[in-house]
């Protein structure tokens, strides 16, 4: 609830003892307040169960990824492995790299 002003914000005697409408105007008057009350609060509730939705999913896609990382950082190679790899690594990159001559 947004407080507008001093009117706005409720006192312990005024909640206890809340004026009962007196009138047909007035009641109608308070009824559309509270229904337009309750359509704004169900839209701020769509609203959030939205995005909570989005970012349930977000983390769903970031707690993936963390895994993927942490599989290639804790994956381990024999070390016979590790030195060949690196080698034929290492002359797979020369011969994948090109030339290219660029003047000023």
């Amino acid at each position: 609830m947004k407080i507008k002003g001093m009117r706005s914000v409720p006192t312990m005697q005024g909640l206890a003892h809340r004026a009962v409408p007196s009138n047909r105007e007035q009641t109608v008057s308070e009824l559309a307040r509270q229904e337009h009350e309750r359509a704004r609060l169900q839209r701020e509730r769509n609203l959030w169960n939205s995005k909570k939705e989005q970012t349930e999913q977000r983390l769903q896609a970031v707690e993936a990824r963390i895994k993927l990382i942490e599989q290639a950082l804790y994956e381990t190679r024999p070390a016979h492995q590790a030195k060949t790899g690196d080698a034929a690594e290492g002359s797979q990159e020369k011969k994948n790299w090109r030339e290219v001559p660029l003047e000023y």
